[in-house]
């Protein structure tokens, strides 16, 4: 454990920090109601910023510059900054206030990719980690890919810098995500002859009849662009569908009854997660023939959990390849 000793016009703050930190001692400007609920005992760190939670240092009591420094100190950082819940909005925008420091701009690297983004204008999950990394062991050589809700890059580098898809169609219509976006495509030297941005609603301006694969990572659920999903891909030659989602857990599920136009490579590890597998396939096959597809099976590839979002809630992802009859 470390001690800091701050002092400031006589007072003494003394702070300590192990995998946490805590008030040891008392001052005379110290509220008499206790603060300690306000002291975190988890953060996240972004280059040299730290973004604590929601409850973290909102008495007025911590709002002072000394202690600011004193936190940069211990957690050798620049910058605090603080979050609340992400808005229920179209461009799920972030609530983040920044604590100390003057530039919201942060970095964040994940397997050699450099992510920069305006943390109070743009949302980063660190909990798609498994998921960026599963995309980055995709072999998409040869393969144009259409990424649905592409953001700050988030599938769509790893798609271009590590799948090396051939091409690739970004679509977003949230302008300060379309900004970092661009940044991010230069400073991981993509070339701009790999990709182009759609900006604007992608059941707008998704480009149809041209992709291998069509990433739609958007949570609680994607199922708003299925149909213009099934109109990217080829409709002569089909294509995989990378579906995100939320999926309540229950235990009164059953396993749920297959069509005959659905096969599986692989089964869900639960009743809810293959029933809303299952679910989703019956609905992408009733936009399909809108999209070309006059004779198709489809095929669940896979169904695997990216993350917890809430207690009993996952955030699953399935692979579901459109498969058209054998020539």
């Amino acid at each position: 454990m470390r001690l800091r000793q701050i002092r400031s016009h006589g007072k003494t703050q003394l702070i300590s920090y192990d995998s946490s930190f805590q008030i040891v001692t008392e001052s005379s400007d110290k509220p008499e109601t206790s603060i300690d609920s306000e002291i975190p005992h988890s953060w996240e760190r972004h280059g040299d910023l730290i973004l604590f939670p929601d409850k973290s240092f909102k008495n007025d009591f911590w709002n002072k510059e000394y202690i600011w420094e004193a936190i940069c100190d211990l957690f050798k950082a620049k910058r605090l900054a603080r979050r609340a819940e992400i808005l229920n909005n179209d461009f799920r925008s972030p609530q983040v206030t920044l604590l100390f420091g003057q530039d919201p701009w942060v970095n964040h690297i994940d397997n050699g990719i450099t992510y920069s983004w305006d943390i109070t204008k743009c949302m980063f999950s660190r909990g798609n980690i498994t998921e960026k990394l599963r995309v980055a062991s995709f072999d998409c050589r040869g393969e144009t890919v259409v990424d649905l809700f592409a953001g700050i890059g988030y599938f769509s580098l790893p798609f271009l810098v590590h799948a090396k898809c051939d091409f690739l169609h970004a679509c977003e219509w949230n302008p300060d995500s379309i900004s970092a976006l661009e940044v991010n495509l230069k400073i991981n030297s993509v070339p701009s002859n790999k990709y182009k941005i759609h900006f604007g609603d992608n059941r707008i301006v998704c480009p149809q009849n041209i992709a291998d694969r069509v990433n739609l990572g958007l949570i609680p659920s994607s199922e708003i662009s299925y149909e213009i999903a099934c109109k990217a891909l080829r409709s002569n030659h089909g294509g995989i569908l990378h579906i995100h989602g939320n999926v309540k857990s229950n235990d009164r599920d059953e396993w749920p009854i297959v069509p005959s136009f659905i096969t599986r490579k692989k089964n869900a590890k639960n009743k809810s997660w293959d029933k809303w597998a299952v679910l989703t396939a019956e609905k992408i096959a009733t936009c399909l023939p809108s999209a070309g597809f006059e004779h198709y099976h489809l095929q669940i590839l896979d169904v695997l959990k990216i993350k917890s979002y809430a207690p009993k809630v996952d955030h699953l992802v399935l692979d579901l390849k459109v498969c058209l009859p054998s020539r």
